[in-house]
């Protein structure tokens, strides 16, 4: 019996494992290649909606750091996505108003995307009515190298090879 259990919860671990790995594989793949200002173009649109979305569960306090902002234009089906640290989320909610003119830095890599309904759009800096919500500079420094990414996949790859070659030396 104690085998028996000791099978399903290793091969429920490393199914599990090994939907974390295609994960992390799929957030690398989907993540932009941006390394320079000169990935990055310009979008112009008319501010049609702010969306705050909590990313943390309940039982977590949340805080304005817990959270990502979803930016609808009118010109695209997408939605823009920032989720930085750095930006000056307080004063783009007070001062933005519906139809004012937004200004994105995205990748070109992104640019398919912004005419895909719901489609996630990274966004590297927010400018509107003169005002920097998030420099360029400041969204490059937040978007970071990429390291969760590789965790992701390189931690539960080297538990599915221990794991595995573990069982087979058994």
């Amino acid at each position: 019996m104690k085998h028996i259990l000791r099978t399903i919860w290793d091969s429920q671990f490393l199914f599990f494992l090994s939907l974390v790995f295609i994960g992390g594989i799929y957030l690398l793949v989907k993540r932009p290649d941006v390394k320079s200002k000169s990935d990055l173009i310009e979008i112009n649109g008319t501010l049609k909606s702010v969306d705050q979305v909590l990313v943390y569960f309940k039982k977590i306090k949340k805080t304005e750091n817990d959270s990502t902002y979803h930016i609808r234009l009118n010109e695209f089906p997408c939605f823009f996505q920032v989720s930085y640290k750095k930006w000056d989320s307080k004063s783009f909610s007070k001062n933005a108003k519906y139809g004012d003119r937004i200004t994105f830095n995205i990748s070109k890599n992104d640019l398919e995307s912004l005419f895909k309904f719901n489609e996630r759009v990274r966004t590297f800096s927010i400018k509107s009515n003169d005002k920097v919500y998030l420099s360029v500079d400041s969204g490059l420094k937040g978007f970071g190298k990429g390291y969760f990414e590789y965790s992701v996949i390189l931690i539960p790859l080297i538990l599915l090879i221990i794991i595995v070659s573990y069982r087979l030396k058994k």
